[in-house]
């Protein structure tokens, strides 16, 4: 939806939200860096537009529809192939 996130840098978060391209990671548990983000993507209107068109250009190529369906049609490829192979022998 190209809105930029602000969220703590744990877990998987990272692997979706990238440090100041398309959101703001704040250090895990600091509630000042948090805050630091959030006062960040409102002051700072250039950034929050170019962060913004990075969201969409992100989700477009990484998180397309077209792009799961292929991925998970890869992976069941994948199994079904392992099986195969465990079976035969």
């Amino acid at each position: 939806c190209g809105t930029p996130a602000v969220a703590f840098d744990t877990g998987g978060v990272s692997d979706v939200v990238r440090h100041m391209k398309t959101g703001y990671l704040a250090e895990y548990k600091n509630s000042d860096d948090l805050a630091r983000g959030v006062s960040l993507m409102l002051t700072d209107g250039a950034l929050h537009s170019r962060m913004s068109r990075r969201c969409r250009e992100v989700a477009e190529a990484e998180y397309s529809q077209e792009l799961r369906a292929q991925r998970y049609a890869e992976l069941y490829e994948s199994l079904l192939v392992h099986q195969t192979k465990n079976h035969a022998g």
